[in-house]
């Protein structure tokens, strides 16, 4: 899930190129964003967690199949500023992310995750 918006054609000299140096290669090519920014809401993250693929009107579609075995990756990249993470235009609330995580885990819809948020402020 990410706002794209740095590889926008607007935004980027480059439209749909990115490099994280002068003269690198494209970091962007062939990446694979499921939810991003029209579609990427506080509450499309909240059904993709939850696993509630019949709720979802937008995006991929892909959701967090329940798997007792599985090794969920998953990739936040959103603005924020003061210790907060703004999804779409929500603003994600303190303990949120941490109840639909922590009642996934006690449902075993998973065995571990890793989680990585980006956020940057611009």
């Amino acid at each position: 899930m990410m706002p794209n918006d740095i590889g926008s054609p607007f935004l980027n000299p480059n439209p749909m190129v990115i490099r994280h140096e002068l003269g690198g290669p494209d970091v962007y090519h062939d990446v694979r964003t499921d939810y991003s920014r029209e579609n990427l809401t506080l509450s499309s993250l909240v059904v993709v967690l939850r696993g509630n693929k019949e709720l979802l009107n937008s995006g991929s579609g892909q959701v967090l199949s329940p798997n007792p075995n599985g090794r969920v990756f998953l990739f936040i990249s959103a603005h924020g500023h003061d210790c907060r993470v703004i999804i779409g235009k929500d603003l994600l609330a303190r303990g949120c992310l941490y109840e639909i995580l922590k009642q996934n885990y006690i449902s075993e819809r998973y065995q571990s995750m890793v989680m990585y948020v980006y956020v940057y402020y611009s």
